[in-house]
């Protein structure tokens, strides 16, 4: 961008983000960068200026009914952030139609499953120019090194579960999780290893129910 201030100081570049939150990140990071362009946030708090050279945005606003977006067909580069979520039937594909620059770059870390959903991008984006595989970038300190350990857990109880007539082998499975989920022994092991980390921990479940005993387990 720096490049095309210094050709056309005037020139206009619609930066598209998924989210108020990255449209608040972006803003921050052109500051913390101290760009020579201007540069402005169009959101349902702020409202759009068009006297700045870059125009941060989040799909909600664009997408809203209430918003003129007839300024946009006069764009000189359009830049799309997540690009993954123009899929095929989006509002913010008629939005695109009207953005009539050749300048529009697309940044994903992952294309849609779907082959028609890329072939949606590809056709409003063009093909892929450029890609990075994710051990170079753990390689170039982008992302942070995990190391993925299993734990198997012996228990000196097993569950309990009587079968009966009516019983089917899902009703034992139901049984099973049960059993592991309210076990003291395995709540213990898990708030113990948080115990260990510096850090923060996140841990992840299925159920509530069982977050709920883990967080009584962190409390005791």
């Amino acid at each position: 961008l720096e490049n095309i201030y210094h050709q056309n100081p005037n020139f206009k570049c619609l930066l598209i983000v998924p989210d108020l939150g990255l449209v608040n990140q972006s803003f921050n990071d052109f500051k913390d960068y101290n760009v020579s362009y201007s540069y402005s946030t169009w959101t349902g708090n702020n409202e759009l200026n068009l006297e700045t050279n870059v125009i941060i945005a989040n799909l909600g606003i664009l997408q809203s009914e209430l918003s003129d977006t007839e300024w946009t067909e006069n764009v000189d580069l359009l830049i799309v952030d997540e690009v993954h979520k123009v899929r095929r039937g989006n509002k913010i594909n008629k939005l695109l139609k009207k953005i009539y620059t050749i300048h529009k770059f697309g940044f994903t870390g992952t294309l849609p499953e779907d082959v028609l959903d890329q072939w949606n991008i590809f056709a409003k984006f063009g093909s892929v120019i450029y890609s990075k595989a994710s051990h170079e970038l753990k390689l170039e300190n982008y992302v942070t090194p995990a190391k993925v350990t299993a734990l198997i857990l012996n228990y000196k109880t097993q569950p309990q579960f009587v079968r009966t007539n009516d019983t089917t082998p899902a009703d034992e499975y139901i049984n099973e999780i049960k059993f592991l989920l309210t076990n003291q022994y395995r709540n213990g092991v898990i708030r113990h290893l948080c115990e260990k980390f510096d850090n923060n921990s996140l841990i992840l479940v299925d159920l509530i129910d069982h977050g709920e005993s883990i967080l009584n387990a962190l409390k005791d």
